[in-house]
């Protein structure tokens, strides 16, 4: 995020804007206003908002950060699909992957082995908070392990690193902090 916020203070400020009609100027003055927020909202049906686990806290990216992510994300997954890079009993966040397809292979794996006179085991985990706690070095060592461009790396490693916020309650905006677990954003 620190290389656009530059290259956004770098831009000739009344250079002619792209088809957004934006001013890079506009940007500038807009760019402290969209920096990052945590805003708690509250869970619905909780006996004790005194609780931190009764909330949850939402974090809004900026709108470049948010264009970005879902840039760098279809990359990856076209590149994941394209590549091969994923096992194809893999059905979580793949296009043209569902739920269904999932039960009916579990269900073919179980009828084989019946057929066969074997005992089919199925361990299943629900990873509460999973994307918080993303390892972000582990991460980077799968992508480049998995073929991933330099470059895409590279961006994802920036992206993910030096993570600030602040948090807004009852319009009471805290100073900024550094988030050391971020996980992804």
């Amino acid at each position: 995020m620190e290389e656009i916020e530059r290259k956004v203070f770098e831009a000739k400020p009344w250079k002619a804007p792209g088809e957004d009609g934006l001013l890079a100027m506009m940007w500038r003055q807009l760019w402290l206003v969209v920096k990052e927020r945590i805003i708690p909202l509250k869970k619905p049906a909780k006996d004790n908002y005194s609780l931190a686990k009764s909330w949850r806290p939402i974090s809004l990216l900026s709108t470049l950060g948010k264009i970005l992510e879902v840039v760098i994300a279809e990359r990856i997954s076209y590149a994941a699909e394209t590549f091969s890079l994923l096992p194809t009993n893999h059905f979580g966040a793949r296009k043209r992957r569902s739920a269904e397809q999932a039960i009916l292979l579990l269900q073919e794996e179980i009828y084989k082995a019946w057929r066969n006179r074997k005992v089919l085991s199925l361990v299943s985990f629900d990873v509460a908070g999973a994307y918080n706690g993303v390892f972000k070095e582990r991460l980077l060592q799968r992508l480049k392990a998995r073929g991933i461009p330099d470059k895409m790396v590279q961006w994802i490693d920036a992206f993910c690193s030096g993570r600030t916020a602040t948090i807004t309650v009852n319009g009471q905006i805290s100073e900024q902090r550094e988030l050391l677990q971020a996980g992804l954003p």
